[in-house]
């Protein structure tokens, strides 16, 4: 299966590859837990900061996602000047699916780096949710890290 074959293509935007954590020990299953972290540029500006987390003996075909949106320039306040949203993000042969989740069931809910927190509700009716999931989508046409990892896993 082709991974990038299910994004759309989105001209407007470039990405940053951010470090990737080393890996931890889940604290239910002892196996290793991955963390990425990347950056979206829409225009040349910083616009998106996120974090993408798996492991491969919760669930081979899930990600969890957190995503901040905003303003990161140097003076910008993270409480006021951005938002932060959570969500699994689900890969099923040719497709994926997504569900926004709490801070509290997200292993970067209690950073308060990305931005002010939406739980699951208010991130399912706020006025930015398309920008939410365009990003989302990006991320995963464009991180390469993350593409051969669900290329492994399918």
């Amino acid at each position: 299966m082709s991974i990038k074959k299910l994004f759309k293509n989105h001209k407007k935007l470039t990405i940053e590859l951010g470090e990737e954590i080393e890996p931890t020990v889940c604290d239910c299953c002892n196996d290793s837990s991955f963390t990425l972290l990347g950056y979206i540029y829409e225009k040349g500006d910083a616009h998106s900061v996120y974090y993408v987390g798996w492991n491969l003996s919760h669930s081979k075909d899930m990600l969890t996602v957190a995503l901040g949106i905003g303003d990161w320039s140097d003076d910008a306040d993270a409480e006021s000047d951005r938002e932060a949203f959570y969500m699994h993000c689900y890969f099923k042969k040719e497709e994926y699916s997504f569900e926004f989740i709490d801070p509290d069931e997200s292993p970067w809910g209690e950073s308060d780096f990305l931005g002010k927190k939406n739980n699951a509700d208010k991130a399912r009716v706020h006025p930015e949710k398309d920008v939410i999931l365009r990003d989302i989508d990006f991320i995963f046409s464009a991180d390469e890290r993350i593409i051969k990892h669900l290329e492994k896993a399918s």
